[in-house]
């Protein structure tokens, strides 16, 4: 029970430092909105639309000899990075604008802070949650030792991430650990 109890106190500790962290790039991003307004910053992603329309056109010219499939390929493939898979964007003329842009960069950014806060987080505090998920999944190899940093690196990318993966490991782990009898026994 002891173990049940040690493994439920550090994941609620993960989620809500995963939540905290959510929170903290939220407030980031609400700052950087104000200052995009004050500072009219649209100029800044309106040139980098324009630079990146220009050097899409260079590239469409040079793929035009592709035949119009391989060309519809790569449309598509720039719409989903640019807008998102769940777009629903049936176009075969891509969509480039500064706010598209904007907020490509500002998505890639804030994840890549979430990441940095996470393992600053998760060193600063020694939390390893990779040796719990081993414990329920001993078919996952150990590549490196029980004490490595690599773990804690791990831990706190997966805290950077958000409560989303967090919730979903969280969530294999009560699978298995039901499907294999441990939760109440221990």
């Amino acid at each position: 029970m002891d173990n049940i109890i040690r493994a439920t106190v550090v994941f609620v500790a993960v989620f809500s430092l995963s939540i905290l962290i959510e929170r903290f790039l939220e407030i980031l991003k609400s700052i950087y909105d104000l200052l995009d307004s004050r500072l009219d910053w649209y100029r800044f992603w309106t040139k980098r639309a324009e630079a990146l329309q220009v050097r899409l056109y260079k590239r469409i010219r040079i793929q035009q000899y592709m035949g119009m499939d391989a060309l519809n390929r790569v449309l598509a493939s720039f719409s989903s990075l640019m807008l998102g898979k769940e777009d629903n964007y049936t176009g075969t003329v891509p969509t480039i604008s500064g706010d598209l842009m904007r907020a490509l960069y500002v998505k890639i950014g804030a994840t890549l802070a979430g990441i940095g806060c996470g393992i600053f987080i998760a060193l600063y505090f020694h939390i390893n949650i990779v040796l719990l998920i081993m414990e329920y999944f001993p078919e996952i190899t150990k590549p490196f030792a029980e004490s490595s940093i690599v773990y804690t690196i791990v831990t706190g990318i997966m805290l950077g991430l958000g409560s989303g993966p967090v919730h979903t490991l969280i969530t294999a782990i009560e699978r298995k650990r039901d499907a294999s009898g441990k939760g109440a026994t221990e």
